[in-house]
């Protein structure tokens, strides 16, 4: 939370001293300050090792991205040039919708779902930076045209505390009568036990880049309507599953870490559509849309620091691929204050 702090400071302070150094009547300088719900899920992907079918997925993660937002953006225009930069964070800790973990551990038949949980998925800590560049070129009076080239960079942390699952034998469907169903209780002879399933922690890094279009269509002098399409030419994805567990001896609590990293080539899109109404020569209200998505999963490389059951002080390769997928709808609200 500090940082978004400290950066929405730093791109008032700079853009407010670009306003007091230039003098040009053609440089324009605003900051928006918003709001915004985000809905969307973000999916972790373990495979087979080569042993078996490798294009089969072993493991698959879904960790619902619902979230309310605030930030800030600020915009400087220079003629026909503009740079926009901005960052978005989370409202504190949040419940972010549901977490699902689904396996499939019977090689005979690859698309048996053998186990299923699922719980709430609790928001730690989210947040967002973007930064894009764009030329105005005015084809009509009343259209206009902009190449644009950008980045974003954002960290999402989630915890599902608490779930309830069914686990087959590994050769059934989870919802078979045979399968264990947990949080389960039983009578240990002395007193109630009851089996509930471990934590599980997640965060990813995302850096994307973007290259597109702008297109802005002015029907009234007042109103404007926006639209962006943007691809993204190279994505880096870095994520690290931590799974709670306890040792059957000590009793203690341990994690068992797998790290996944991705790249990704020409395989986001980002479409948005938006409005800005100007109430007057200070104010416009924004409205804008905005929904990306990966095109298919982008594999990687799978780390573990377990191996052969064993703990490791550091991480190795475990023979098995990783992967990622992201979709996601952001709906914001915004107010452009224009200082010069």
């Amino acid at each position: 939370m500090k940082r978004i702090v400290f950066s929405l400071l730093f791109f008032l302070s700079l853009f407010h001293t670009s306003a007091q150094i230039f003098r040009e009547k053609e440089l324009h300088v605003s900051v928006e300050p918003f709001v915004a719900v985000s809905r969307g899920t973000l999916g972790e992907m373990m495979y087979y090792d080569s042993f078996y079918d490798s294009s089969r997925k072993i493991s698959y993660l879904e960790w619902e991205k619902n979230l309310f937002l605030f930030g800030m953006s600020t915009e400087l225009e220079y003629k026909k040039i503009h740079f926009e930069a901005g960052a978005a964070s989370s409202f504190f800790e949040q419940n972010s919708g549901e977490m699902r973990d689904s396996d499939y551990l019977n090689p005979e038949d690859y698309s048996m779902k053998t186990t299923y949980s699922i719980g709430d998925n609790s928001a730690v800590e989210n947040y967002e930076f973007h930064a894009s560049l764009y030329y105005d070129f005015e084809t009509l009076s009343w259209l206009t045209l902009s190449p644009l080239v950008g980045f974003s960079y954002s960290y999402d942390s989630f915890e599902r505390r608490e779930a309830e699952g069914w686990y087959s034998d590994g050769k059934h469907w989870w919802y078979d009568e045979s399968s264990s169903h947990y949080p389960q209780t039983y009578w240990n002879g002395s007193r109630n036990v009851t089996l509930k399933l471990a934590q599980i922690d997640f965060y990813r890094k995302t850096f994307t880049t973007w290259a597109g279009f702008k297109a802005k269509i002015t029907p009234y002098r007042r109103l404007h309507f926006i639209f962006d399409l943007l691809i993204s030419p190279y994505s880096y994805f870095y994520a690290v599953d931590s799974h709670h567990a306890q040792e059957s001896v000590t009793k203690k609590m341990y994690k068992r870490h797998y790290k996944m990293i991705q790249t990704s080539y020409m395989n986001m899109l980002l479409l948005s559509a938006g409005a800005v109404f100007s109430v007057n020569e200070i104010f416009d209200i924004t409205i804008g849309c905005f929904y990306s998505f990966t095109f298919e999963a982008e594999r990687g490389t799978l780390y573990t620091d377990y191996v052969a059951g064993d703990r490791q002080d550091k991480y190795y390769k475990s023979g098995q691929d990783s992967g990622t997928s992201t979709e996601n709808f952001t709906a914001k609200l915004g107010c452009k204050i224009k200082i010069r």
